[in-house]
């Protein structure tokens, strides 16, 4: 056992519980899809404060990024996994919207659906904190397996071991 590894799963889970994503509680808490899909989109959550990954981006792109999503709800609402999500939020943005962005709308969709990432899904900081932590990678998706034990317990889910990808990334660089 890497006890390194261990530390950092124990800080995220303290992280964690003290810093809850407001952004997905939100989306999940909404009392329809549509209204889950606007909020998704457009990044923000109670307070309408909006998500830090999506500072920097227009409000004009999202509002048309969350228009686009809310034509096409019936697609959205036939989704029975996290991929088939994922993959129709993608046919569905819009200039300006980035891969990142995509996934953090498309958790916080999934979120009201009750659908989660059953694999690790890289792009941006966690695509770098995957290499770092084990080295070549064949694409933008990876399974829990191909982690240290550590990372492969029953409770961490994909969408929290992206997370810690992303978070951890410089300590996984400085551990090459």
């Amino acid at each position: 056992m890497n006890q390194r590894y261990t530390n950092i799963i124990k800080h995220y889970k303290r992280y964690k519980l003290a810093n809850p994503d407001t952004w997905i509680e939100y989306c999940s808490q909404q009392p329809t899809l549509d209204l889950a899909i606007e909020k998704a989109a457009l990044c923000t959550n109670q307070n309408n404060k909006r998500h830090p990954h999506q500072y920097r981006l227009k409000r004009i792109d999202l509002s048309s990024f969350s228009g686009s999503l809310q034509e096409n709800i019936s697609d959205i609402a036939s989704c029975t996994n996290f991929n088939d999500l994922i993959n129709s939020v993608r046919s569905l943005k819009v200039a300006g919207i980035g891969e990142l962005t995509v996934y953090d709308v498309a958790v916080r969709i999934g979120s009201f659906m009750n659908i989660w990432p059953e694999q690790i899904y890289l792009h941006a900081g966690a695509k770098v904190g995957a290499f770092a932590l084990i080295g070549h990678l064949n694409g933008d998706i990876i399974s829990k397996q191909l982690l240290p034990e550590e990372f492969q317990t029953p409770d961490l889910s994909c969408y929290e071991l992206e997370d810690i990808m992303c978070i951890y990334k410089k300590i996984f660089l400085r551990n090459q």
